[in-house]
């Protein structure tokens, strides 16, 4: 699935975003979180070190309006396209009373990366989601 593409050094998203954000109320249904409604989309970019070698993570990032969940589907670059990495699943980071809600972010491990939810700001009540199936165009 087609969601955006970099022209001229910077991101679009290219995809229709009503259907995105219907998406992500699926994708937590599906995660067992009930009915969540997304705001906010972001196709963000940002590089990790992985085996010696700086590498360009993408994800499109969704949120509720309070922040509570956070979700992420992760993307490939292929010829300045930023499609659906159809390989890698979803994951959604819970936060209730944080502070700073916590978020999925990609870190390096030994021989690749992996998405994970970023520490909060307090203690808190904070759970990770993670699905396997993706949604297709």
């Amino acid at each position: 699935m087609l969601i955006g593409e970099i022209r001229n050094g910077e991101i679009i998203l290219t995809a229709d975003k009503q259907k995105l954000l219907t998406i992500f109320s699926n994708l937590a249904q599906e995660q067992g979180l009930g009915h969540v409604e997304y705001l906010n989309l972001e196709i963000s970019e940002k590089d990790i070190m992985v085996d010696d070698e700086i590498i360009s993570s993408y994800g499109l990032f969704s949120s509720d309006i309070n922040n509570v969940h956070n979700s992420v589907i992760p993307l490939v670059l292929e010829n300045n396209y930023l499609i659906v990495d159809s390989g890698r699943g979803t994951i959604t980071c819970t936060s209730q009373n944080c502070g700073t809600a916590c978020t999925p972010y990609e870190k390096s491990i030994k021989g690749g990366k992996l998405w994970t939810c970023s520490e909060c700001s307090s203690t808190c009540t904070k759970t990770m989601t993670v699905t396997i199936s993706l949604y297709e165009d």
